[in-house]
């Protein structure tokens, strides 16, 4: 039985007393982020190209993305992470498409702790398909002083921001998915809508 979105939200409200302490609220938090993410469609800044335009939006929809992957690895609790695969975002990066946007989220990672740390398996080839960190990584330096959608290579390539927007998505069926399994492991009854 496929489960919908409504009724998974319809039972953890109606289930709230029945939850662990602050397994709700933790949830709710989660709900909020991910509400907005699916209703941000496209930004638009005045005298601003659209390719600028479009590189920021795919930016902040990939950080926003990233606020629902830590909201709910709050709620899995235990240190559980979530797991990201785009089978297109990673035959480019292999390919050399990401260089930019790599050298940034490195050289920020090294600035900022001396040393480049687990992002270094994303510059080695093959990179690791698993592309949770760099996600987190690529949020990190979205809104940093340093970075730019043209220094990310973003504004003069469709295709970087068509892949980075597939991996912003990627990520989000990721997370909807690592929360109906949550949701499921919970037990509980599933309310039916009215």
């Amino acid at each position: 039985m496929k489960i919908t979105s409504s009724q998974i939200w319809a039972t953890l409200k109606a289930s709230r007393g029945d939850l662990p302490p602050g397994t709700f609220d933790a949830a709710a938090k989660f709900k909020s982020r991910i509400d907005l993410v699916h209703s941000l469609r496209s930004i638009h800044f005045e005298n601003i190209s659209a390719s600028t335009s479009d590189s920021y939006f795919v930016l902040l929809k990939l950080g926003l993305v990233q606020t629902c992957v830590e909201a709910l690895e709050t709620l899995l609790g235990d240190g559980r992470r979530v797991k990201v695969f785009d089978e297109d975002f990673y035959q480019h990066l292999s390919k050399g498409t990401f260089d930019q946007l790599l050298e940034h989220v490195t050289s920020h990672s090294r600035r900022k702790t001396g040393r480049m740390g687990s992002l270094s398996k994303y510059l080695t080839q093959p990179p690791d398909p698993d592309l949770a960190l760099l996600v987190r990584n690529a949020r990190n330096i979205t809104f940093h002083a340093s970075a730019t959608a043209h220094s990310l290579g973003l504004t003069s390539s469709r295709l970087r921001r068509e892949l980075l927007l597939g991996l912003a998505n990627s990520t989000l069926n990721a997370v909807e998915k690592e929360f109906e399994a949550w949701f499921l492991r919970q037990q509980l009854t599933v309310e039916r809508l009215r």
